[in-house]
């Protein structure tokens, strides 16, 4: 492990890092007790440095003389790439650097050009960033005519079909490059990616084998720079996509993520409506305590499964990735309608701003159009925390006596009902369901037939169901109407979690008794 105090064991006192002036090395116990190496026992013709070593252009925090990078300068090497602000550790533009300079080009343009990508990798897609004339993060102190020859990747034929639904398939054919070293090999195709298809997939290497690569686009159309390992590689098929592989996944952990501060204030109003009613809070006491852990492992999940334009991305990893999330979302948002209904059962009905509000009332009596329901129109009144981050919405309809209870984006839906219901008979209810647009519609969702009195109600089977992104489709949900209950008017809801959203949907229904009995409706 490169240690500037190591070539700087004679400095002491102040701006310099405790280990120069105790002589204790704060990083080695964490990297399995590593050789500390002067950088002047090094023998590395260029020498770049893409760690938390920094060259700031100006003033510092820390005496210069006691960098890496200011000692670089009176090193053995011919050139030193280091950067000058803080970036992120990527491996994959790091191979981009040393792939470029293998490659025979110019230390200015390999700096000019990894700086542009990294700027770039930070954004949704290419062509964002802070724009080629930004500097940094890199800085060359050296000649940026000199070439490094000698080890240049190995050049590998490549060739393309176009896919059904866009984007090119390539095949890289690694047959020329032998059995691959113990250490592996830098193979370089010549591949030109379509501005609208910059994702790259790859979808087959060696059963044992290992693949990193990265995407350049120069000024003869571009190649693919990838390090491979693994007995047996033949050749690498790399599919070049229009759109992130997992984006509707991603799209629905987003969802998730956006609403944990609106399931953080309402489980607590839940239990605390639990404990006034001196029900059970043991279900949404465990939905508490599990929360900040699951909110924590699907937002590493969704860096796992981002894609950077032009960086290869091994679908067999990233595929597992996504079935454990799926696994994880599926058991959550279970959980989250089982609370819910939880709470509908033992409390009473229940509005998703609040028993006590914790929301502010932003505005009300706003006309909403018309009632699924096709009678009657919707009148609405909104809810949000001051600064926006929770918003709900409750759209109430005079005709039906039903509404909706969401955060205004109406995912979940009654379609036209039957109003009457019958004792001992199930009761059919449509609903009609509706996904993201960039998204997976993740769904979990169950009827209940809510009653006026605590500690009663009737509940439906839970369904699920996904949808592709757009998508909508109807769930048919049951509930049993129980052969004792009093007739009268009852409040039917269907309760639904949709990509991490609670929706709710109301109308009244009629319950009467035996089939063959006279109503009015």
């Amino acid at each position: 492990m490169l240690c500037a105090r190591a070539g700087r064991s004679h400095d002491r006192g102040p701006a310099v890092l405790p280990c120069f002036n105790d002589g204790t090395c704060f990083r080695q116990p964490s990297l399995g007790g590593r050789r500390l190496v002067a950088l002047m026992e090094t023998d590395a013709t260029v020498l770049v440095l893409s760690g938390c070593e920094l060259m700031p252009l100006g003033p510092s925090w820390f005496r210069a003389e006691s960098s890496l990078a200011h000692q670089a300068a009176a090193s053995r090497s011919l050139a030193t790439i280091v950067s000058s602000d803080v970036n992120q550790g990527v491996l994959e533009l790091d191979l981009l650097t040393m792939a470029l300079i293998a490659d025979g080009r110019p230390l200015g343009e390999v700096v000019r050009a990894v700086n542009d990508r990294r700027r770039r990798h930070g954004g949704p897609g290419p062509g964002t960033g802070t724009g080629t004339g930004a500097s940094g993060p890199f800085v060359l102190l050296g000649n940026p005519e000199l070439v490094l020859t000698g080890s240049p990747p190995v050049p590998v034929p490549c060739r393309s079909v176009p896919l059904a639904d866009g984007g090119r398939r390539w095949h890289v054919d690694l047959t020329d490059v032998g059995p691959l070293p113990a250490e592996s090999a830098l193979v370089r195709a010549e591949m030109t990616l379509e501005e609208s298809a910059p994702f790259l997939l790859l979808q087959r290497r060696s059963p044992d084998g290992w693949c990193r690569g990265v995407h350049h686009a120069g000024a003869g159309g571009g190649a693919l720079y990838a390090w491979v390992a693994g007995a047996g590689a033949q050749e690498l098929v790399v599919d070049a996509l229009g759109q992130e592989p997992w984006q509707p996944v991603r799209g629905v952990i987003a969802g998730h993520l956006a609403n944990g501060p609106f399931w953080t204030l309402f489980l607590e109003d839940c239990r605390q409506a639990l404990a006034g009613a001196d029900r059970s809070t043991e279900p949404i006491e465990r939905l508490q305590a599990d929360t900040p852990s699951l909110i924590r492992t699907l937002a590493s999940g969704d860096v796992a499964l981002r894609a950077p334009a032009g960086v290869l991305i091994d679908e067999a990893v990233g595929d597992a990735v996504c079935a454990a999330l799926w696994r994880v979302l599926h058991g959550w948002q279970r959980r989250l309608l089982d609370a819910v209904v939880h709470m509908v059962a033992e409390v009473g009905r229940l509005h998703s701003y609040g028993s006590s509000p914790y929301l502010h009332l932003v505005r009300s009596l706003e006309p909403a159009g018309p009632c699924p329901c096709g009678e009657g129109t919707l009148t609405r009144q909104v809810f949000e925390t001051s600064g926006g981050q929770v918003r709900r919405v409750e759209a109430l309809c005079a005709t039906c006596g039903g509404g909706i209870d969401d955060d205004g984006r109406h995912r979940v839906l009654l379609e036209r009902q039957p109003v009457g219901a019958h004792t001992g008979r199930a009761l059919p209810v449509a609903c009609r369901v509706r996904a993201p647009a960039d998204a997976f519609g993740h769904i979990d969702l169950v009827a209940v037939l809510e009653m006026w009195k605590r500690g009663h109600a009737i509940v439906g089977p839970p369904q699920r169901d996904v949808l592709a992104p757009g998508g909508e489709a109807t769930v048919a949900l049951t509930v049993d109407v129980p052969d004792d209950l009093v007739e009268g008017v009852y409040q039917l809801s269907v309760i639904a979690v949709v990509n991490g959203t609670l929706a709710i949907a109301r109308r009244m229904v009629q319950v009467a008794g035996a089939p063959g009995d006279r109503h009015p409706w």
